[in-house]
C-alpha cells in the first residue's frame, strides 16, 4: 500500500491563519491523497448549504453536518478572510449595531458557525461587501478538507469613498447630493457609472427634434425621447441606446448632470449654469486623478479628457432638431454641438434615501 500524502496539521493551520489557502477540497477520500483505490478512507469534509445574501447587520445561525462515514475525532476549524474584527459570541451581541466588518463564531458542540454582517452602512467598502468563510475539518492522520462558503451583503446604498452599491456590488460613485423638492425633500444622490462607451457615438445619426430640453431631469429628457421613438421609426439615437441597455436606472446625463460631474472631476466648484469656468482650463491633476483612482479600483474605467454628450437639446428651436449639448472634459467648455457628432457617452442615475428628509 502506498503512503498517504498528508498535510501535516500545525502546517496547514499556520498556512491558514495566514490567509495561504490550500486548494478546495469538499470532500476528501483515498484517491485525493494519494492512497490506493481500493483503501475507502473515510470522507471528512463538512456539509453547508450555500447562503443567500445578508441584510445589513443581520447575524445568522449557519448549521453543518459531517458525512455519515466521518471517523471520530475531527478538528473543526475555519477562518474568516478578511479576517473577523473580534471573535467570539459576546463580540457579535454587544457590537451589532457598530459592527464595521463580518465577525463570526464557531460552536462545535451544537454545529453552528454563527455569522454577523457588516452593520454600518456609511463603512462598507467594495473589500467588505463580501467575504468568504473556509472552514477545515482535519482528522488523526491529519489529512485536512476545507470548504468554501462564500458571504456577500444584500445592500443597495451609499458606502465609504463615495462608492453606490446595488444588491451588494459597487456600480457607480457618487458626484453630487442634496436635498430635492421633486423628491418630498428627501436626500437624492447623483451617480455616475463605472463605465462608459469604448468609442465615440453619436447623438442621433440624423437630424431630429426630439425636445429633450431639460437641464436638470434626465427623467425628463427620456420621456421626450421615448415619446419621440413611439411616434417615429428612424433616426436611431446610439447615445440614449447605450445608456438605456446598462439598465433601467441608468440614464444619459443632462447638461446639469454633466457640468456637476466635471465640477467634481477637477474639483473645481463654480455656478456651471451661469457659465462661470467658460474659459477655464484645470492643470492641477490632484482631483482628477483620485476620482478616477476610485473608479479602477472597482474594475471601472477612468473619465477621459474628451468630449461627451448629454442629453439637453439645444434650447433655440431654430437648431434644436440638429444640435444638442456637450462638455469637453479636457477644456471644460461647454459647447453646442451637431448631434451627428462622436463624443464619449458616460451613463448616470440617481438613488433616493427617503430614510433621509428634511
Amino acid at each position: 500500500m502506498k503512503i498517504p500524502q498528508i498535510i501535516k496539521l500545525l502546517p496547514c493551520a499556520v498556512l491558514l491563519m495566514s490567509g495561504c489557502m490550500k486548494e478546495e477540497v469538499d470532500f476528501l477520500r483515498a484517491r485525493d491523497c494519494g492512497c490506493e483505490e481500493g483503501d475507502n478512507l473515510p470522507s471528512i469534509g463538512v456539509i453547508i448549504e450555500e447562503q443567500q445574501p445578508f441584510e445589513l447587520g443581520e447575524v445568522r445561525d449557519i448549521s453543518y453536518t459531517l458525512p455519515e462515514d466521518a471517523p471520530e475525532g475531527l478538528l473543526i476549524g475555519l477562518i474568516l478572510n478578511p479576517p473577523p474584527a473580534s471573535g467570539g459570541l459576546d463580540h457579535l451581541a454587544v457590537q451589532s449595531s457598530e459592527r464595521t466588518t463580518w465577525d463570526v463564531a464557531l460552536d462545535t458542540v451544537a454545529r453552528i458557525i454563527t455569522v454577523a454582517a457588516p452593520a454600518v452602512d456609511w463603512r462598507i467598502t467594495p473589500q467588505t461587501a463580501e467575504n468568504e468563510i473556509a472552514v477545515y475539518s482535519t482528522d488523526r492522520d491529519a489529512r485536512t478538507a476545507i470548504k468554501k462558503l462564500p458571504l456577500k451583503l444584500d445592500y443597495t446604498g451609499i458606502g465609504a469613498d463615495s462608492y453606490f452599491f446595488e444588491r451588494g456590488v459597487v456600480v457607480g460613485l457618487v458626484y453630487a447630493d442634496w436635498y430635492d423638492s421633486e423628491y418630498d425633500w428627501c436626500r437624492v444622490y447623483h451617480i455616475v457609472s463605472l463605465y462608459e462607451s469604448p468609442a465615440g457615438m453619436q447623438w442621433s445619426t440624423a437630424p431630429a427634434l426630439v425636445n429633450s430640453t431639460s437641464r436638470e431631469y434626465c427623467d425628463a429628457n427620456l420621456l421626450a425621447y421615448t415619446a419621440y421613438k413611439t411616434a417615429n421609426s428612424t433616426p436611431d439615437f446610439p447615445a440614449f441606446e447605450y445608456c438605456i441597455a446598462q439598465g433601467s436606472e441608468w440614464l444619459l446625463p443632462t447638461h446639469h448632470d454633466m457640468a456637476y460631474l466635471f465640477c467634481e472631476y477637477i474639483g473645481y466648484w463654480r455656478h456651471f449654469w451661469e457659465g462661470l469656468f467658460d474659459d477655464y482650463i484645470p492643470t492641477d491633476t490632484y482631483y482628477r486623478d483620485r476620482f478616477n483612482q476610485k473608479l479602477v479600483a472597482v474594475g471601472g474605467t477612468p473619465l477621459s479628457d474628451g468630449t461627451y454628450w448629454t442629453s439637453t437639446e439645444d434650447n433655440d428651436p431654430q437648431y434644436q432638431a440638429g444640435k444638442a449639448m456637450s462638455i469637453n472634459f479636457a477644456t471644460s467648455e461647454i459647447a453646442v454641438s451637431d448631434k451627428t457628432s462622436a463624443f464619449q457617452v458616460r451613463p448616470v442615475r440617481i438613488w433616493v434615501d427617503w430614510d433621509d428628509c428634511d
